[in-house]
């Protein structure tokens, strides 16, 4: 059999994320656009917000750069089991560091011209950063500990992460319905909590019970209180039929993978998840759909 040999394109696409430019973390790209997305949209568009924007996604890729940077460490830590790491082995932690140095440098520079310019444009911004500042400690321990996929590293990326949405709201051109935008960010929030003990059971929890029943109650507690504050008048229907499709997607992709006896394919989980945001999306945007 012939060995078969990638286009320069693959390798140079494995190369931008063996180094630390791209983030081979598919499923934050909703994550980290969406905010931004609703936000916008919600406020009305302006040019602040894409400046917003360019900042954001440069910082998103300096944490994912930062992240692999402290894995090398963490990773090798855990190896040793305690034992003292050795001349040697420091000096190939600090090697195998060094290729993610370019791409630190740029996105982090990037990231503060961007911070710089949106405080000139509204110094009130400042008041987020201990927020952010509390978001991103938690997350780099829990990187230093080797932990960097457990819940709650994830949870404090996806709090950050929808603290874009009032941001972005907050540069638009009309933001006056600061109820609404609230609501959508804790809409958002609580949606992408939920895609972390579901694709828990998809890919590295795959047949654990507890994680099944941790995310079926999450997304089923979750439709009750919506269901019963759209009963009492305080949220549209839409949100509840909204979760409802959560609630179902949750139980049913766990069941066909159990079925079939193979794991689903990232496609078929990285599709579902664009056509599930764009349809957050859309509920959270659309006129009338919040109350």
């Amino acid at each position: 059999m012939g060995t078969r040999v990638s286009s320069p394109s693959k390798q140079r696409a494995r190369r931008l994320v063996r180094d630390g430019w791209i983030s081979n973390q598919h499923g934050a790209w909703a994550m980290m656009l969406v905010p931004v997305i609703v936000g916008s949209l919600l406020g009305g568009l302006a040019w602040p917000q894409l400046l917003l924007l360019v900042a954001w996604l440069a910082a998103f890729f300096y944490f994912s750069a930062l992240g692999l940077w402290v894995k090398v460490y963490s990773s090798a830590r855990a190896r040793a089991a305690g034992k003292p790491l050795g001349e040697a082995r420091l000096a190939t932690i600090k090697k195998r560091q060094g290729r993610f140095r370019n791409a630190l440098v740029t996105y982090a520079a990037v990231a503060a011209v961007g911070a710089v310019g949106l405080l000139i444009l509204k110094p009130s911004l400042a008041l987020w950063a201990p927020a952010f500042a509390v978001c991103f400690g938690i997350a780099l321990w829990e990187m230093w500990n080797d932990n960097e996929r457990g819940l709650l590293s994830r949870a404090s990326a996806i709090i950050a992460s929808q603290l874009l949405t009032p941001i972005a709201f907050s540069l638009g051109s009309h933001p006056d319905d600061w109820g609404r935008v609230w609501l959508a960010t804790a809409i958002l929030t609580l949606y992408f909590i939920g895609t972390v003990p579901l694709v828990k059971t998809l890919i590295r929890e795959r047949g654990s019970s507890a994680w099944l029943i941790g995310s079926l109650t999450f997304h089923g507690v979750v439709l009750v209180v919506t269901f019963v504050a759209a009963l009492l008048g305080h949220l549209n229907w839409w949100i509840v039929a909204l979760w409802a499709l959560l609630l179902i997607r949750a139980a049913a992709f766990p069941a066909w993978s159990y079925r079939t006896g193979k794991p689903l394919r990232p496609a078929v989980i990285g599709f579902s998840e664009i056509a599930v945001s764009t349809a957050v999306v859309l509920v959270l945007i659309l006129p009338a759909t919040l109350t």
